[in-house]
C-alpha cells in the first residue's frame, strides 16, 4: 500500500498497454484528513482470486496532482 501525496510527470521510451483487471474505489476519513483509495486486483488468472494487487491512497494534493494529470492527458478527448 502506498499514500501518494505527489506525482512527477516522467517521460518513457519504451511504452505498453496492461491486461485489464478490476478496480475498487473507497473515500473515507481519518483524523479530519480524506483520502481516495484505488485497489487493484489480479489478473483473472491469478491463484489468489479477489486478493489486493495493489493500493494507492490519495491525500488532498495527491489527488490535485493526479487531476491536474488526468486533465492534460485526455483534455482533446470528445
Amino acid at each position: 500500500m502506498a499514500l501518494v501525496t505527489d506525482i512527477e510527470e516522467v517521460s518513457r521510451e519504451r511504452t505498453s498497454v496492461h491486461d485489464r483487471v478490476e478496480c475498487s474505489c473507497t473515500i473515507f476519513e481519518i483524523d479530519g484528513q480524506r483520502y481516495l483509495q484505488l485497489d487493484t486486483f489480479g489478473s483473472p488468472t491469478r491463484k489468489l482470486k479477489n486478493k489486493v494487487s495493489q493500493a494507492l491512497q490519495f491525500n488532498r494534493e495527491g489527488a490535485r496532482r493526479l487531476r491536474m494529470l488526468l486533465e492534460k492527458a485526455f483534455s482533446g478527448d470528445k
